[in-house]
């Protein structure tokens, strides 16, 4: 169990670092090295909980823009407005910027992830219906041979 945790928490400081996609729309989330990088480091427990909660957001994400339809614009802005908006239970404001700076950081990650899949997503329908079309297109056997 503890070796499955130090895994996760591995993964998770190696998604820090990684580079992220630079996609060409105009919404385009702002690249992970352009934000402030948290300074303070999780300890094991808070690596695996925020991986957790992290692949949670992930998910629903995924589900709601590739599987529902929602434009990935829209819900990265939602996600960034719901950021901001949270109220901290801390009353020391800057342990509340600190804090909704990792979110921040942390959250453009899995929202690049989830942009990434939409565009994947996206080109393979174009090429499935290229294909589709190209075989509609095409002369029947019956006709060739004729």
């Amino acid at each position: 169990m503890a070796d499955n945790a130090e895994r996760k928490s591995r993964k998770l400081r190696a998604e820090d670092d990684r580079e992220p996609i630079d996609p060409s729309s105009s919404d385009a989330a702002p690249r992970s090295n352009d934000l402030p990088q948290p300074q303070s480091a999780f300890n094991e427990e808070s690596s695996v909980t925020a991986a957790a909660l992290l692949n949670l957001v992930r998910l629903l994400g995924a589900e709601l823009v590739l599987v529902r339809g929602l434009e990935i614009g829209q819900f990265e802005r939602a996600v960034r407005v719901k950021l901001e908006q949270f109220v901290s239970p801390p009353a020391n404001p800057a342990v509340r910027t600190a804090g909704i700076a990792r979110a921040r950081h942390l959250v453009e990650q899995v929202l690049t992830q989830i942009r990434a899949q939409a565009e994947v997503k996206s080109s393979l329908t174009v090429a499935k219906s290229q294909d589709r079309s190209s075989l509609t297109s095409a002369p029947s056997a019956a006709k060739v041979l004729n």
